[in-house]
């Protein structure tokens, strides 16, 4: 089982792509129904590589997410192209995601990349990062969740909100005769 989301950040929106491999290891005749979730994604394309087949099951509520139904003995490689809606809070800029539940020991891993000046990330208790960095107006995060969501938080750093968030005013006031100029 693998979990690889990479993607960037666009404006008000992460462009991602999910790449999921599923390991069906006992085949009598039927079909396997894995709950993908991803209740947040806007779905662009898809595309499927496996020993069987494959699509998503129709008659789930919209509040379970997505399942994707799998049949064949083997490994199945499904690859789903989406986008994300990017979050505004007072904490900063969010995303979040519903994910999958992996098997014990297995995490969900995420590559993602912001442009713009230099951001410091957040990220819920179930969500490592592994690293972050900043180059050419470009922050990228490499990053393990464990959980079943994708929380992920980011900012300017303080010093540099509170220096555009400073605003000096200043006032000078006149006297001629008995008004204010």
């Amino acid at each position: 089982a693998r979990l690889q989301l990479t993607g960037r950040v666009e404006r008000d929106r992460a462009m991602m792509t999910a790449e999921i491999d599923v390991d069906v290891n006992r085949d009598q005749g039927g079909d396997h129904d894995v709950p993908l979730r991803f209740q947040q994604a806007h779905f662009l394309k898809k595309e499927y590589s496996g020993p069987g087949r494959e699509g998503p099951v129709l008659d789930v509520p919209v509040e379970e997410g997505i399942v994707w139904r799998f049949s064949g003995y083997g490994t199945h490689h499904l690859k789903l192209t989406m986008w994300v809606p990017i979050k505004e809070s007072p904490a900063g800029r969010q995303l979040v995601l519903s994910l999958p539940t992996m098997p014990q020991g297995f995490d969900a891993q995420i590559d993602l990349n912001i442009p713009g000046a230099p951001v410091v990330f957040r990220g819920s208790r179930e969500l490592t990062i592994l690293s972050s960095s900043t180059e050419n107006q470009q922050n990228r995060i490499l990053a393990d969740s464990r959980g079943q969501r994708l929380d992920l938080t980011w900012s300017e750093p303080p010093e540099v909100q509170t220096a555009f968030r400073q605003v000096t005013t200043s006032f000078t006031l006149h006297r001629d005769a008995d008004r204010v100029m």
